[in-house]
């Protein structure tokens, strides 16, 4: 039979923010007061606890429209000879002003792991629910018990780079679902230029803004030749071009309607005045890491825009104490599930913990290398993920390799893919750390 543990009630009881007398709580508390704070967009609640982690008062307020007295009974408290510390979860961005005003009044901000949170949810009343009354309860227990850490602010040159990647994101998002459009409607009405399409190249776009379907390069076939050899810049061989402008001569593609055909063409113009904003943030990326020489190193070996997301969502790689605790904080780190019949295949996976957006551009990242390093190539193809054809546990594979590598090139040491992986068991490869591994294309990285 299962235990009911009994709870006293109103145990979470909580006050309006104009009703608390500070002098009265000041007395309660005693020479030191954690002030746990669960945030909100709104409406936000602040248990008032003793050092040992006991909550006195949970006071509720409303968020900003109230903010101003919450804080002015902090300063209160202050006053009155009560040692503040404030500890609360990085939710988002809903605690950053309050968290900001905080720190203007030097008053000390520790910040708690969510996770933490969430799995202490039936510690002290054994009920496995959790509010936002009983969140503050919690916080400041385990901020008692120590398990928090200082908050951190972010560095000016983190905060430029999150600015940056934001905007980049802004458009390279949008751009990644455009392309996806632009596939399935040249596989609809014009099959064979799937086979040549290159998400990091123009000139189909700028093909399919002036002639958009086969019919129209069929009709005009050396305008479209002209076209193509002016816009790609010789990028494209005549070859190449002959046979881009002869597929719209036979093409197996379904018909296209004056509407289609007005779509194809928005949607080519579309895309170009997106990737021109992505070469314009990436110039700016490129000139904010050329003023921050610690960042030089990360920048050649894997490319500034990597670089500048990996900053942006993490901080410097040299700040973290190892390796294996940069991989941590990018949600690398592996977690087992075994148990019983359980145990086996399948039962090891990263923990996907840390930003989502620092594995997506380090997975670009990975793959670039894959394609560019002969080192790297090889020992990703000895995978056993990849002769078992799960290739991205592969890739995977190799992204935790060059996170655990980043942190001692943040730290000055050159990348070398010998040092990297074991060389012993690979076909003779030459390493050649090359700088094109690390430059980004307009996807994601």
């Amino acid at each position: 039979m299962q235990e009911v543990v009994p709870v006293a009630k109103r145990t979470y009881r909580t006050v309006e923010i104009q009703h608390v007398d500070a002098s009265k709580l000041a007395t309660a508390l005693g020479a030191c007061c954690i002030v746990a704070i669960d945030l909100a967009k709104t409406k936000m609640f602040a248990g008032f606890a003793s050092a040992a982690g006991r909550c006195i008062e949970i006071v509720r307020f409303e968020h900003p429209k109230q903010t101003r007295l919450f804080l002015e009974l902090l300063c209160r408290l202050r006053e009155l000879g009560v040692a503040l510390e404030v500890a609360m979860e990085p939710t988002g961005v809903y605690g950053d002003a309050l968290r900001y005003q905080l720190t203007l009044r030097d008053i000390p901000v520790f910040r708690v792991d969510a996770k933490k949170v969430h799995d202490a949810a039936a510690l002290l009343d054994g009920v496995p629910s959790l509010h936002d009354a009983k969140a503050c309860t919690l916080l400041a227990h385990l901020h008692a018990q120590g398990i928090s850490k200082r908050w951190k602010e972010r560095s000016a040159v983190q905060r430029a780079m999150r600015s940056l990647i934001d905007e980049r994101d802004l458009y390279a998002r949008p751009f990644e679902t455009a392309y996806g459009r632009l596939e399935a409607l040249v596989a609809r009405h014009w099959p064979e230029l799937s086979q040549h399409l290159d998400m990091d190249a123009a000139w189909h776009l700028h093909l399919l803004c002036e002639m958009p379907g086969p019919a129209e390069v069929r009709a005009r076939r050396g305008d479209a030749v002209a076209l193509l050899r002016r816009v790609s810049r010789a990028a494209l061989s005549f070859e190449r071009i002959e046979q881009i402008v002869g597929c719209a001569v036979s093409s197996l593609g379904e018909s296209m309607h004056d509407q289609e055909r007005s779509f194809l063409r928005s949607l080519a113009r579309h895309m170009l005045a997106l990737r021109e904003h992505i070469r314009d943030v990436d110039k700016r990326i490129e000139a904010e890491l050329a003023n921050h020489r610690e960042l030089h190193s990360i920048r050649a070996a894997f490319g500034a825009v990597t670089t500048a997301a990996l900053v942006a969502d993490l901080g410097n790689p040299a700040d973290y104490e190892s390796s294996a605790s940069f991989e941590k904080a990018m949600g690398l780190n592996l977690r087992v599930q075994s148990s019983g019949n359980n145990a086996g295949q399948h039962t090891i996976h990263i923990t996907k913990r840390g930003p989502g957006r620092a594995r997506r551009y380090l997975f670009l990242a990975a793959l670039r290398f894959v394609q560019s390093d002969p080192v790297a190539r090889e020992w990703y193809r000895a995978r056993k993920g990849y002769r078992a054809d799960i290739k991205l546990k592969a890739v995977v594979a190799l992204m935790r390799k060059l996170a655990r590598a980043m942190v001692h090139v943040a730290r000055g040491a050159p990348f070398d893919a010998t040092k990297l992986f074991d060389t012993r068991s690979m076909t003779a490869v030459t390493a050649s750390p090359s700088r094109d591994a690390g430059q980004s294309s307009l996807a994601g990285s």
